[in-house]
């Protein structure tokens, strides 16, 4: 009911307000063909979860997934740029004589895993590495 109002009222009142003074979520105003799905059945309606997805798609109905960002600033340049020293010569004629290194992340079960690895290039193995559950500067100084 609430949500009817909602869709019935849209062009006179902002959504988000709605929403605050009725209490619901901004995100339950985009139902998928599962809520719709449950809903139907609590109604006392016999439908196929396959039947109720399809004729959303015929009617071009669909779940909105995630939002957009809103506009504005967005993270931070960064603090230190060191200069290109190798100029992209990746060409080594004696080991530790250069060294490059890597941060990648890593998802797991458990959260975002971030790993940073030191290369020698002339024998292209690991050298050092660590890793940390956040990106911070103790992760590559762990290396030193």
């Amino acid at each position: 009911m609430k949500y009817a109002f909602i869709k019935a009222h849209r062009c006179e009142f902002s959504v988000r307000a709605m929403c605050r003074v009725l209490g619901v979520h901004f995100s339950g105003c985009v139902y998928g063909y599962r809520k719709v799905h449950h809903d139907l059945l609590s109604l006392g309606e016999t439908c196929a979860g396959n039947t109720v997805a399809r004729l959303m798609r015929v009617e071009g109905l669909r779940a909105q997934v995630g939002y957009k960002r809103r506009p504005g600033k967005h993270g931070s340049p960064p603090s230190i740029i060191a200069a290109n020293q190798l100029e992209q010569k990746f060409d080594v004629s004696a080991p530790d004589q250069v060294w490059v290194t890597d941060i990648t992340y890593i998802r797991t079960h458990e959260g975002w895993l971030y790993l940073a690895v030191v290369t020698d290039l002339y024998a292209r193995k690991v050298v050092g590495w660590s890793m940390h559950s956040r990106m911070h500067t103790s992760l590559v100084l762990m290396l030193c």
